[in-house]
């Protein structure tokens, strides 16, 4: 009802290190989808020895651009140093206009 999707991307998840000039996200959605103000949030991600998920802790060590190409917007996460943990990005997309037809929104 609200046109809004919520989106969660897992980075890293297998704990390598990635230098600061390789720790970029970049994530595209349909054009016809805008990325919801202030909705962007960055949890570094504790794996326990099962592989899962056992604690979060917010971050606030990246920078955000906006970005698009081909029919698609979204946005570009660097980090700003050197990363070697998990981190779990979520945010939320709106259709930019009301919808009257069925579209499949898909985000890369």
């Amino acid at each position: 009802s609200t046109q809004t999707i919520t989106w969660e991307v897992q980075y890293n998840y297998n704990e390598k290190t990635i230098s600061r000039a390789d720790a970029v996200l970049l994530d595209l959605f349909n054009d016809s989808q805008e990325l919801v103000p202030n909705s962007i949030t960055v949890e570094q991600v504790t794996i326990n020895d099962s592989g899962k998920e056992s604690g979060t802790n917010p971050v606030s060590n990246y920078t955000i651009s906006p970005e698009s190409e081909d029919g698609k917007e979204g946005f570009s996460l660097s980090f700003n140093e050197n990363i070697s943990s998990a981190y779990k990005v979520t945010y939320e997309t709106r259709a930019k206009d009301r919808v009257y037809t069925n579209e499949k929104i898909t985000n890369d």
